[in-house]
């Protein structure tokens, strides 16, 4: 009698296990589902934010550029003790004094960090859309499509865009 409780409890507790082991899993399949459909907004808010950022030195080094009596390079103070030279166009506009890898130089100075957004690289263009064009134009962009661009010449940037192909 003894051993047949003993055997209804394990078999009671295995079937406890099995139940409570298939709900958790249903639960992270759920989460995972969900988590992956939504990854791209996600990604699209968080580039969003990047470009935002992007903008907002741009704007601050710019106002530094008028308050300094407009230098070629502006002093921009990074926390603490330590300051950043900035090199910036005849207008006040981040530009790279450097003739090769210019849009790399240039989100290297606005960012401080490498060409990479949520464990994916950032590609770097530059257009070139006119033939005597003032200022570089920078196009940032990501593998999903999502780019952005910065203009030298007036310091705008632009909203993230998605990039469609033509296939």
């Amino acid at each position: 009698m003894a051993r047949q409780l003993i055997a209804d409890k394990r078999e009671r507790s295995l079937g406890e296990l099995t139940i409570i082991v298939l709900l958790v899993a249903s639960l992270m399949a759920t989460f995972i589902h969900y988590f992956f459909k939504q990854e791209q907004q996600l990604s699209h808010a968080g580039f969003t934010a990047l470009a935002n950022t992007f903008s907002a030195k741009a704007t601050l080094i710019h106002a530094q550029w008028y308050m300094d009596n407009q230098p070629t390079i502006v002093m921009v103070n990074t926390g603490g003790s330590q300051s950043q030279q900035v090199p910036v166009n005849n207008k006040g506009w981040i530009d790279s004094v450097s003739g090769q890898l210019v849009c790399q130089s240039i989100w290297q100075i606005m960012l401080e960090a490498p060409l990479i957004f949520m464990r994916a690289p950032v590609s770097v263009v530059e257009v070139k859309r006119e033939i005597n064009q003032q200022g570089h134009i920078c196009q940032y962009g990501l593998p999903s499509g999502a780019y952005f661009e910065y203009n030298s010449a007036n310091g705008k940037v632009s909203e993230v865009m998605i990039r469609t192909s033509t296939n």
